[in-house]
């Protein structure tokens, strides 16, 4: 139902911009994240992953065109939240991906796009769902290094003192006896 009613704000935000209806609010940034969130969410959704990341495309379409808001973090990271509570089997690359895209646009000027410590946060939700302790400890050296070269906005929070540990519980023995265990 909020993806029926996005669409209905969308088209009579559009209508409104060609003179056929009176003057309509477009949907905003927190727009989207809400209908993502709600579709992270919903239980029954099947490819909530890929609805979720629809839904971004979408309204980065309409931004290009004029007709819709910028993206922004924020909705990034309601659809990497989304693939890292779908259980979706190709919800690892598929955030991968999108993180990438993310940095990429950021990297070139995209200034709305930077990406958040809650980024960081939910790519490593994702590693954690997807068992991916080595992936998960290389995004956390990352992470510190930024913040020790002066990003003060990454600064490490209880999120990391309880991610690896927590994933490394749930590593399938094959994959932690592989790795060398620290003195």
């Amino acid at each position: 139902k909020n993806i029926q009613l996005l669409n209905r704000m969308e088209k009579l935000f559009r209508m409104s911009q060609f003179g056929a209806s009176r003057a309509t609010p477009m949907p905003d940034a927190m727009t989207y994240v809400s209908v993502i969130n709600s579709i992270a969410a919903s239980k029954n959704a099947r490819d909530r992953g890929g609805k979720a990341e629809d839904i971004l495309h979408r309204m980065d379409k309409l931004h290009r065109n004029a007709l819709g808001a910028k993206p922004t973090s924020e909705v990034f990271d309601a659809v990497l939240n989304t693939w890292a509570v779908s259980g979706d089997r190709t919800a690892l690359k598929k955030a991968e991906d999108l993180f990438k895209r993310m940095e990429e646009r950021y990297e070139g000027g995209e200034t709305s796009l930077r990406p958040s410590l809650k980024t960081y946060n939910t790519i490593l939700k994702v590693y954690m769902s997807q068992a991916q302790g080595n992936a998960a400890e290389a995004l956390l050296s990352r992470l510190e290094q930024a913040f020790a070269d002066g990003n003060n906005e990454l600064a490490p929070d209880c999120y990391h003192g309880t991610a690896i540990p927590q994933l490394l519980l749930h590593v399938p023995k094959a994959t932690t006896a592989a790795r060398p265990r620290k003195p």
